[in-house]
């Protein structure tokens, strides 16, 4: 292996990988671009589509909720998505930020939309992406009596609400997006995806895997793809890929630009990868 490209930062450093991003697409921007400038190629395949909220009912309720946003004691944001989402309606309701009111995000990106648009601070577990290590931290344990709103799309887990309940919260969700599979025909995988077209795979959820490993299926794919390294944002999933079948799973431990990263970082060391 060249030694030049395993000086950290450099801009080959990720030369050899040809990365899938699933990502939905208003996502995807930055990670390919930041892929492609340490020497990766990339291809897209969004498995998933991002809309927000458009029924009457759901969008009165959104607003009605964040309108009362100083009744709660915490307000928990599960994705990028929500936070962007949630902060266009707290913005519209709220020029200054009620007092009283904790914030906490699911990940360090969701985490920096919300520092970026309210200027708050806000709690997010050192390590790790998903509902069981923020569970973990200190300040969500004496919670007994609290009003919790959990910002999220339209179903999801129930992890997070129910452990919070049986806490003693008082838990509601914020509904502010639904999620869609994408559909491709077995040609336009083909297409896609020719064979030997990538050599890495990225997933940022539970749910972007699943509808990731349903395509491979119908276009009779998925042996080869599970034999590929696959970059998952935390143990939930990788636990999920394992289950699935796939033999090198790499746990980001965030779906953050930089933990995506340094989790294909690591699968450059492998010799018949990049070489």
């Amino acid at each position: 292996m060249n030694s030049d490209r395993q000086k950290a930062g450099g801009a080959d450093r990720l030369a050899g990988l040809s990365v899938l991003v699933t990502r939905p697409i208003h996502q995807q921007s930055s990670l390919l671009g930041s892929l492609q400038m340490e020497g990766a190629h990339t291809v897209s395949l969004p498995v998933m589509r991002i809309d927000p909220v458009s029924s009457a009912k759901a969008v009165q309720k959104a607003r009605r909720q964040v309108q009362n946003l100083d009744q709660f004691q915490w307000l928990i944001f599960i994705s990028t998505n929500a936070a962007s989402l949630g902060a266009d309606l707290i913005e519209d309701f709220w020029p200054q930020f009620p007092t009283g009111v904790n914030v906490a995000a699911i990940g360090r990106s969701t985490a920096a939309v919300l520092t970026d648009r309210l200027y708050l601070p806000v709690l997010t577990p050192p390590q790790g992406w998903d509902s069981e290590k923020l569970l973990t931290l200190p300040e969500l344990q004496d919670i007994s009596g609290k009003r919790i709103a959990i910002f999220r799309g339209v179903g999801g887990r129930e992890l997070l609400a129910s452990t919070l309940e049986e806490r003693g919260a008082q838990v509601q969700y914020v509904e502010l997006y639904q999620r869609t599979a994408v559909r491709y025909s077995v040609a336009e995988i083909d297409e896609k995806l020719p064979d030997a077209a990538v050599n890495a795979v990225v997933v940022h959820s539970g749910e972007s895997l699943a509808r990731l490993v349903e395509l491979l299926q119908r276009s009779n794919k998925l042996e080869h793809y599970l034999t590929l390294p696959l970059v998952v944002p935390s143990s939930r999933v990788a636990s999920q890929a394992r289950g699935l079948g796939f033999d090198k799973v790499y746990d980001a431990q965030g779906a953050d630009d930089a933990s995506i990263k340094s989790a294909l970082w690591e699968i450059t060391q492998i010799a018949d990868i990049t070489d």
